[in-house]
């Protein structure tokens, strides 16, 4: 009978072997997945560092664009007064409620008695002609077309400047 406590003995003996050396082959494997989570940990890190980084760099853009944005709109809102103005005013020439008056002289008018000249500042129709009312309205449409084309020669050089210099696609 006595083999028999020998032999629970020599059982309790080896489980407890067997669970050393589980234990004891368990340490490395959780050393690495302790490098392993620190890993992770420093992975996580950079790419959150990264993505604020790139979150920054977007927003900047977007500021960027935005204040184009608003330089465009304004210089559209010019364009479009400047272009109002105009059109008021040929409006006005072909109703012939406004003149154009330049100044000029008739050499022809030269036989005649000699005008006296005006005082200097003192604004007097004698040296003046009035325009035809064709011809002021032509002369208004070209000024504002020049005028058009210059505003929107500008608008191009400050998107040039604020948009494609500063690298926003």
């Amino acid at each position: 009978m006595i083999a028999a406590p020998r032999l629970i003995l020599v059982l309790v003996l080896a489980a407890l072997l067997m669970g050393a050396g589980w234990v004891l082959r368990s340490f490395p494997a959780r050393t690495q997945a302790a490098q392993l989570l620190a890993q992770h940990a420093s992975d996580l890190k950079l790419a959150n560092d990264v993505a604020e980084k790139l979150l920054h760099e977007a927003l900047a853009r977007q500021q960027l664009l935005e204040a184009a944005n608003a330089r465009v709109d304004a210089l559209q809102k010019g364009m479009d007064d400047a272009k109002a103005t105009t059109d008021d005013l040929r409006r006005q020439l072909a109703a012939g409620t406004r003149r154009v008056l330049v100044r000029a002289s008739c050499p022809a008018a030269g036989s005649g008695p000699a005008a006296a000249p005006a005082a200097p500042g003192v604004d007097n129709e004698a040296g003046r002609a009035e325009l035809d009312n064709a011809v002021a309205e032509r002369l208004f449409g070209l000024a504002g077309d020049g005028d058009a084309a210059i505003r929107q020669l500008g608008a191009l050089q400050h998107y040039v400047t604020d948009v494609c210099q500063a690298g926003v696609h």
